[in-house]
């Protein structure tokens, strides 16, 4: 259903019976929750798409809710950031397995019940309202024992209290995907928080994302405060944001079944430091044995750190120690504007 103007004034549809109906698209249009019960009833999947900030009120969030017993994938999306929800009561639907609430302000309060959800995919791209501490947040996820995909892309971030001293947590032991990206201060002891804390054994993709026009302040002084996570399963690490080498390959040194190292930002500075690393073991252990693919399109590394990195690894690949890099998906900038397009070895 489709209004080009916010539409209120609805009566009762389909004499409130629709015993099949399963599925529910939304485009401005506020109902009465109440007076059309029957049919939500049987909804399995709802999509919401409201760029009015008057179409739902928090009372109403709660009734959609309410009135969707048999709901299984939510998708909400708001153009003005002006739809308040409270995740309690997101989480209230006990047969949710999917939701995706995009550009809403989004409230965590501390959650005294235990939760029984069901939910394996959560992408929360919006706003968020922390009553407390980050903690409040983490605690939350934590018992969300069938995740399997996780990202926080929050572009605001208003908490009340500092983060605590990590803990470890016994949640996201299925958690296979995880981005994360916070436009606030404690981003970085955010994300070193959900890395130290959780035991992230089935973790395959990890997706560090943040606006390109946040440098890497702030990080390099948490590298000596957190135990990471080992991360066995861990197979691309992908960031769009400008974190220090030293927290890379912290990451990469926990990532011994790393096959992909994805740098997609434009500011990237620190590809000759990763090449180093990369070039030389450590006691002779090789950081992550399994890379086979390095994607920087916008990195530019000095061309012979390039060549003796190159060389070293694929020696090694001919001994048996590690996969070999090859020269062609290595890096994907375009290097015939230095002149080295013709000059890189291929093995």
């Amino acid at each position: 259903m489709y209004s080009r103007a916010l539409t209120r004034d609805i009566p009762t549809l389909f004499g409130n019976y629709t015993p099949t109906l399963s599925d529910l698209y939304l485009f401005g249009i506020a109902l009465d929750w109440k007076s059309n019960e029957g049919l939500f009833s049987t909804l399995k999947t709802l999509f919401i798409m409201d760029d009015d900030p008057d179409v739902f009120d928090e009372i109403e969030c709660r009734e959609l809710i309410a009135h969707c017993r048999s709901l299984e994938t939510l998708q909400w999306s708001c153009e003005r950031s002006d739809t308040t929800v409270h995740f309690s009561d997101i989480v209230a639907a006990e047969h949710l397995t999917k939701i995706m609430l995009h550009d809403l302000t989004v409230h965590f309060q501390p959650h005294l019940l235990r939760l029984s959800s069901k939910i394996a995919v959560l992408d929360l791209s919006c706003q968020f309202k922390v009553h407390g501490s980050l903690d409040v947040l983490f605690d939350i996820i934590d018992e969300l024992q069938d995740l399997h995909q996780l990202t926080f892309n929050c572009d605001y971030l208003d908490v009340k209290e500092p983060l605590g001293a990590v803990h470890k947590r016994a949640g996201l032991l299925k958690l296979t995907y995880l981005r994360v990206g916070l436009e606030h201060g404690e981003f970085p002891s955010a994300l070193f928080h959900l890395l130290s804390s959780f035991t992230l054994l089935k973790l395959e993709t990890l997706d560090i994302s943040r606006s390109l026009y946040h440098g890497g302040a702030g990080w390099t002084e948490l590298t000596s405060q957190y135990e990471l996570s080992h991360l066995p399963s861990l197979v691309s690490l992908e960031t769009t944001c400008d974190v220090v080498a030293e927290v890379l390959v912290g990451i990469m040194r926990r990532s011994p079944s790393l096959h992909i190292l994805d740098l997609q930002y434009r500011g990237f500075r620190h590809f000759g430091e990763l090449l180093a690393v990369l070039g030389d073991p450590v006691d002779g252990d090789i950081i992550c044995p399994n890379l086979s693919k390095i994607i920087c399109p916008y990195c530019h590394p000095g061309y012979q750190e390039y060549v003796e990195m190159m060389s070293k690894r694929n020696t090694w690949a001919n001994e048996g120690r590690c996969k070999e890099l090859r020269g062609g998906t290595i890096i994907s900038f375009p290097l015939e504007i230095s002149g080295l397009a013709g000059n890189i070895p291929r093995m």
